[in-house]
């Protein structure tokens, strides 16, 4: 899906509560009572920082979006012929945007009474309506299984069209043509941004690899796509029966990997190496690995595999699967990551702050457990950089480690062993991270015996 429809998603289905009906403000919106606003909310700042807005502005427009949900709803079933679509814009000024197949913005007032984004509302023109370019997915959806080619196809409703992406557009239309279809005029088919070079084929592939020694290896890519789930797996990966399975254990079976459509095979000796399309190391057998990606653990999934990657389900290698995303290289996958995560519960109650892996327990720090006034939790001036397994709990405020074992709760005096750290030793810390420091990164707290 692209990125302009994930956006009025987002905008359609984020409902707050709608105020009165008002004089229109400068933007065009009708603002709510400012005793019905929420300022003070996450969602509210957020959508401020993001849209360069006032604390009080984004909370009048969040404040529409229920409103503009039903109205699309109501549009989409009382106009099936000539609605085609809504969607809200930014720039260069605040607006919804309804489009129309035909008709004046008179159309829309008996939808807008009462409305206090009505003056916000402008009309746009189309040439197709929401409901032809809908069921025309669907015959592209049709064509595209008949032919069991691997492609990413919605509806762009700002566009006006149904956007069709391939890797390989040109194999696709003469694939469809010898099968008889003929795509709808709606459809525009464009290639898919998925590596260098152009894929000899939009499905995917079983790449069978020999060592020096001998040793035959079975890797299966995925078809050619710029999609993929967003799952994190993190394990080693083992080589199995000639296949290669990520699992936390070398004992437990694991996930058959199916790989990226550009991953490559090389040998080290008899050590198998994966590399991506930059000819980059990001997979070595016997190491540890992070990937992306996502997992199919029903039992049909071989038989689904069959039809999009020829060779599959791979004798003496079954599921369950995952589908990995692009790989980050070996070095960047060892960076260690942090998470930021707002605990609250009608209401901010703290900034817990949390490593992908503990840090190492070269010193320690002693001090009480406190809140400083941004919410952040600190320990002897250090805000703390928890490791993995530890969580805060409310009623009373405290931290619990795996399977809720008491850990501290705030005011008590705590031990941390661990590290001090700073940003360049996490990845992507400045985007995440609002607590000021010095930062401190917690060894594998255990709970106290």
């Amino acid at each position: 899906m692209n990125h302009k429809l994930i956006a009025l998603i987002a905008a359609i289905f984020m409902l707050t509560s709608c105020g009165g009906a008002l004089e229109p403000d400068a933007s065009g919106s009708l603002p709510a009572p400012a005793d019905e606003l929420d300022i003070t909310g996450p969602d509210t700042a957020a959508y401020a920082a993001e849209m360069g807005l006032s604390l009080e502005e984004a909370a009048k427009q969040l404040a529409d979006q229920e409103g503009i949900g039903q109205l699309q709803q109501r549009l989409q079933a009382s106009l099936p012929d000539t609605f085609a679509g809504l969607w809200i814009e930014h720039q260069p000024r605040y607006r919804v945007m309804v489009a129309l197949t035909e008709g004046d913005r008179q159309v829309l007032d008996p939808y807008l009474e009462g409305q206090p984004f009505a003056q916000a509302v402008e009309l746009a023109s189309a040439a197709y309506s929401l409901r032809q370019l809908t069921q025309d997915q669907i015959r592209v959806g049709q064509a595209v299984e008949a032919v069991a080619a691997a492609v990413t196809y919605y509806v762009d409703v700002q566009d006006n069209r149904v956007v069709l992406e391939v890797a390989n557009p040109g194999l696709l239309m003469a694939d469809l043509a010898d099968a008889g279809f003929t795509l709808p005029e709606t459809v525009s088919v464009e290639q898919m941004e998925v590596t260098q070079r152009q894929p000899a084929s939009n499905q995917g592939a079983v790449i069978e690899a020999v060592s020096p020694g001998g040793m035959r290896v079975a890797l299966p890519v995925q078809p050619p796509s710029n999609a993929s789930m967003a799952a994190l797996m993190q394990g080693s990966l083992h080589l199995v029966d000639g296949c290669l399975r990520v699992s936390s254990a070398a004992d437990e079976p694991g996930f058959l990997v199916l790989w990226p459509n550009d991953t490559e095979i090389q040998f080290a000796g008899e050590t198998v190496e994966l590399l991506n399309s930059q000819g980059e190391i990001v997979a070595r057998a016997g190491e540890p690995i992070r990937l992306g990606g996502g997992a199919d653990e029903s039992p049909t999934a071989g038989e689904r595999l069959a039809e999009m990657i020829p060779g599959m389900p791979l004798p003496g290698c079954p599921g369950p699967y995952w589908f990995a995303a692009p790989l980050e290289t070996m070095a960047q996958q060892a960076a260690a990551d942090i998470y930021s995560d707002p605990f609250s519960s009608g209401g901010l109650l703290a900034h817990f702050i949390y490593q992908s892996v503990p840090a190492e327990a070269a010193a320690e720090i002693s001090g009480e457990l406190t809140l400083d006034q941004d919410k952040c939790i600190r320990v002897a001036g250090y805000t703390v950089l928890w490791p993995p397994r530890v969580w805060p709990r409310e009623a009373p405020l405290r931290l619990v480690w795996e399977g809720e074992t008491p850990l501290a709760e705030f005011g008590d005096t705590i031990r941390i062993p661990g590290s001090e750290k700073g940003p360049d030793d996490y990845r992507y810390f400045e985007n995440k991270i609002n607590c000021p420091g010095p930062y401190w990164g917690a060894a594998d707290v255990l709970p106290p015996e």
